[in-house]
């Protein structure tokens, strides 16, 4: 980024525990990585070393879930903070954040019997002028608003999406399906894990959104993009969808972080029409995962 071009962000997250669960195995973090304050919300500058989003959707039961988004988090901040990894490159150093993370949760996981079984999910943004680099673990989202239409950056490493990929299931059986809360990819679950990491030039007005499972599953994309585009206020927004979310069914925690971008290091958005996405990991092998796919798949109505 150009001494002269500036790049400035407003972010909000906001998490709730919905009306049926008794925890909230959600979590999120907002970070100015330049002055390591971490923060529901963060309004200025992005400058050299950029705004991080998290957010973890934890698993396990009895609480266990809860501890193993939190260590997701505080393990992953601290790697992205470490002085030895500075030399990396951006897409490297988020990688190398969430293994590590995956290797203390999964170390944790089976030397105590009181938190055997917990994992994560994790889904970063990293906002670094004109980009942001979008990591995966699991099936937390991030959503791209841009000229008023919203699409899904992520991909859900889920059994549902395996079947949708396949045509096995179509879009509406997806939202019944009896398998569609599999996950085959969290942090804990395993001895290692393959993130999927993304990079995207941003716009100016762009919106980001991560989320967890409780608010993709429940509230429809265009009920997204209508909130999103008709409030600037990214603090209203997030709560609105949250709110949203809980009225059609609060069967799950709900976490949203809500990001706006704005300066002339980004790009008008006229001039970037066309997502300029480029996957910079390979594709995922769920072979393991998907022996018994036979005993899974539904007959499409």
């Amino acid at each position: 980024m150009a001494i002269s071009e500036s790049a400035f962000i407003k972010v909000h997250g906001f998490s709730d525990i919905g009306k049926v669960r008794k925890l909230n195995e959600d979590k999120f973090s907002i970070t100015n990585l330049d002055t390591k304050n971490s923060l529901n919300s963060y309004e200025g500058e992005v400058k050299k070393e950029g705004c991080l989003m998290l957010v973890c959707d934890g698993s396990g039961g009895d609480g266990r879930g809860e501890i193993a988004a939190k260590l997701a988090i505080d393990i992953f901040l601290k790697e992205i903070f470490s002085e030895d990894k500075e030399e990396m490159h951006v897409g490297e150093r988020l990688i190398d954040a969430a293994n590590k993370a995956n290797e203390i949760i999964w170390k944790c996981s089976n030397s105590n019997p009181s938190i055997a079984g917990m994992a994560s999910t994790l889904t970063a943004a990293l906002v670094l002028p004109p980009l942001v680099y979008i990591l995966e673990v699991g099936d937390s989202r991030c959503y791209l608003v841009r000229e008023g239409t919203i699409r899904q950056v992520t991909k859900d490493q889920s059994m549902v999406q395996i079947l949708l990929d396949g045509g096995v299931i179509t879009p509406d059986t997806a939202k019944s399906h009896p398998y569609r809360n599999i996950v085959l990819q969290s942090l804990g679950a395993k001895f290692s894990v393959a993130p999927v990491i993304t990079s995207l030039e941003l716009a100016q007005k762009d919106i980001l959104l991560l989320c967890s499972d409780g608010l993709s599953k429940n509230l429809p994309e265009e009920t997204m993009l209508e909130i999103l585009t008709s409030q600037e206020d990214v603090v209203i927004a997030s709560q609105s969808l949250i709110n949203a979310a809980n009225e059609l069914t609060a069967d799950d925690n709900v976490t949203a972080i809500v990001a706006i971008v704005e300066g002339d290091a980004f790009a008008k958005a006229e001039a970037s029409a066309t997502l300029l996405l480029s996957e910079t990991t390979d594709g995922i092998d769920f072979s393991d995962e998907l022996e018994d796919l036979t005993s899974v798949i539904s007959p499409i109505n």
